[in-house]
């Protein structure tokens, strides 16, 4: 391509009629065409006093929102259009519609001739009542987004709502792919004896990975006017307004958040000559425009002013018929670049183009064919429209990096790492004696695997200590001190923050740990190899306390007896000593699948006690039977008849290790009525087994 030199002032102007439509205040903004310079240039607006190749346009009066973009006369280059941002930073335009642009750069208003208002109008009627069209979607709740399309407006401030959104789904479950198909609308609008018809379909589709979100929102228009009473076409086009968006939610340890969008607009339009006037024309145009975002986040996880580099790129191709005369075609093609395009720290606020700092901007511009400088006049507004159309997305994800979305303070010595899973923000009470020393563990992670190395500053709302007050380097271990009294709560509130977001982690400590008093009795009857006996068992006061490690552990004295069955010549029961031992825990909350990889934390679920059977029970079989100790002849074990019944009372899991008997918070009784297969034996119990919480104040 050549650059662009003396496009304005090298011929004669283009007639008034042939720059752009202008439509009235009831349309839909961003359909309303871009007022072009050349409707100040080239019908009695401000002439430019500026030579050509001086670098910077000076007018007589500043353009405005309601009379035109940005005036690039007779300057050149991207020297000019740099310069007229520069004098309108902070202007903006609302009725920027790049459609429009593209169609008037086709052609399609000369096309139309005298008749081009009134069809235009025509055609704005059919597109506003398909707009105005209710229609609402309602999508299942994937977990990625669960939107609900009211009306169709713009198709920026449907992708803009969309691409915000769709953020809050990184780290849901349900899967990372979402198609919204919006359905097709269409209308038919007359004027007198014409007629116009716009169909309209959009879909969208949202692509999460990790943090990374994609949206893409297709629009597909048709748009024709016919002559009713000869059913010939006036005009015919159709348009693919494509736009796709992409931003990764969580910030790297650089700081930078990368963010881009794409726009894309296909155009074929035909034009058919009427008695009153109009030509034959058939014309193509493509239109492509990227920027790339990035937003600095600081140390204090905030969001600084985000830089745009900014492309766009045109084409296009029309010919034109005239009875008894060869085709006329015309084509023509320009770019330009922009980079260091400064927009500011976004505001989430009514969706407005708008122009931006371009004081530090360097960039290039290119054009061939018939290209005119006017083209290159709404760049910079177009440039704005695509940061307004993101700078939402950009505010809604600061508010997920600085809310745990990203990184996550853990505490492993009380809360499983798959308590975070699907967003979750767990908490977690511990019961701690009054007046005792807690250590406790915590660290810092990230939700979709990055390393993080951001120190942990710590904070105790409550009474008596935490230390230290910051963990430069975690992982690292916490130390509380409760305060001498029981009934105290104390939250220790922790906190890491950094350029790659803010975690917060808040755990409870609450003075008068509660213990379980439980009681045990039943039976148990064991049989093989022609061998039958039967376990009796009972315990009324063993009491599960609170260990330092935050396990539960207690004892009680062995009352058991064993008696043999059948025609066995020693009736009397033999009775055992020694120390019954189970442990226990209260996960912070119910745990389906504990254990395995698939464990799942259920946040609805309050805290639970878990019982099992600890094999540092002690007992001792007392008693003789034809000569030898019961417990040689049976071999016991150290754990004796104590140690069968309570195997077959808790159970094993699949994988061997002993399982656990579960109580809910406030202790209950469980019945357990059971027959187990254990190796050549065949094992019946029947016990019940009563949890009792013995509160703070020790009743």
């Amino acid at each position: 391509m050549t650059p662009v030199t003396g496009l304005v002032g090298a011929g004669p102007r283009p007639p008034c009629a042939s720059v752009g439509r202008v439509h009235t205040p009831v349309m839909s903004r961003l359909r309303v065409l871009a007022m072009l310079v050349a409707i100040v240039s080239g019908c009695g607006g401000p002439t430019p006093t500026t030579p050509p190749g001086s670098g910077a346009v000076t007018t007589s009066s500043a353009p405005t929102v309601a009379s035109a973009s940005p005036v690039v006369a007779d300057a050149t280059g991207f020297d000019a259009i740099q310069a007229n941002a520069v004098a309108h930073v902070g202007e903006t335009l609302d009725g920027l519609d790049d459609r429009g642009q593209l169609l008037d750069h086709m052609g399609v208003r000369a096309g139309l001739g005298p008749n081009a208002d009134r069809i235009l109008a025509l055609i704005q009627a059919t597109e506003t009542a398909v707009d105005a069209q209710q229609v609402k979607v309602q999508t299942a709740s994937t977990g990625i987004v669960n939107a609900v399309f009211q009306k169709f407006q713009s198709p920026y401030i449907e992708f803009r709502d969309q691409m915000s959104d769709a953020l809050d789904g990184i780290g849901r479950s349900g899967g990372g792919n979402l198609h919204i198909d919006m359905g097709s609308q269409s209308n038919t609008q007359t004027d007198g004896g014409w007629s116009g018809t716009t169909s309209q379909q959009t879909t969208a589709d949202v692509t999460i990975s990790g943090s990374d979100v994609k949206v893409e929102l297709v629009r597909d228009i048709t748009n024709s006017a016919t002559d009713v009473a000869s059913g010939t076409s006036i005009l015919n086009e159709t348009i693919k307004h494509r736009i796709v968006g992409e931003l990764d939610v969580c910030p790297p340890a650089t700081g930078q958040v990368p963010a881009s969008l794409t726009v894309g607009l296909e155009a074929d339009s035909s034009t058919f000559p009427l008695p009153g006037g109009g030509i034959a024309t058939h014309a193509t145009g493509t239109s492509t425009r990227s920027s790339q975002f990035q937003g600095p986040v600081d140390d204090m996880a905030t969001l600084g002013a985000v830089q745009q580099a900014f492309t766009n790129h045109e084409m296009f191709h029309k010919t034109t018929s005239a009875p008894g005369q060869a085709d006329v075609t015309s084509d023509g093609e320009f770019t330009m670049t922009a980079t260091n395009i400064n927009d500011g720290v976004p505001a989430a606020g009514e969706f407005h183009a708008t122009l931006s700092d371009w004081s530090t901007s360097t960039g290039t511009t290119s054009a061939t064919g018939d290209v005119t400088a006017e083209m290159f006049a709404p760049m910079p507004w177009l440039a704005g429209s695509d940061y307004s159309t993101m700078d939402a997305s950009y505010v809604a994800a600061q508010t997920l990096w600085r809310n745990t979305r990203c990184v996550i303070v853990t505490a492993p010595t009380y809360i499983p790492a798959s308590a975070f899973a699907n967003n979750a923000i767990p908490t977690h009470t511990e019961e701690v004696d009054k007046g005792s020393t807690t250590v406790f563990q915590v660290g810092v992670d990230h939700r979709f695997g990055q390393t993080v190395t951001a120190k942990i500053v710590t904070e105790l709302d409550g009474k008596e200590s935490l230390q230290p007050g910051t963990i430069p380097k975690p992982p690292g271990t916490l130390t509380y001190v409760a305060p001498d009294k029981d009934g105290l709560d104390a939250k220790a509130i922790l906190t890491s923050t950094s350029k790659q977001g803010i975690g917060h982690l808040v755990l409870t400590f609450h003075t008068g740990a509660e213990k379980l008093k439980l009681s045990i009795s039943g039976t148990l009857v064991t049989s093989g190899f022609g061998v039958s006996y039967t376990t009796t068992f009972s315990t009324s006061n063993l009491v599960l306390s609170r260990q330092p490690d935050g396990s539960f552990r207690g004892s009680s004295p062995i009352t058991a007896s064993l008696h043999l069955n059948g025609d066995i010549p020693c009736p009397n029961p033999f009775h055992e000593k020694g120390t019954l031992v189970l442990n226990g825990k209260r996960p912070p909350r119910a745990i389906a699948n504990e254990g395995q990889p698939n464990e799942v934390v259920d946040e609805s679920q309050p805290r639970q006690w878990k019982v099992g059977y600890d094999e540092g029970t002690k007992a001792i079989t007392s008693g003789t039977c034809l000569g030898q100790s019961l417990g040689q002849l049976m071999q016991l074990g150290a754990n004796g008849i104590t140690g069968g019944f309570m195997l077959i009372l808790f159970g094993m899991n699949a994988d061997g290790t002993p399982a656990f008997l579960t109580f809910p918070p406030e202790g209950g009784t469980i019945k357990v009525n059971k027959t187990t297969t254990l190796g050549p034996s065949t094992n019946t119990i029947v016990a019940t087994v009563t949890g009792t919480v013995i509160s703070e104040s020790g009743k």
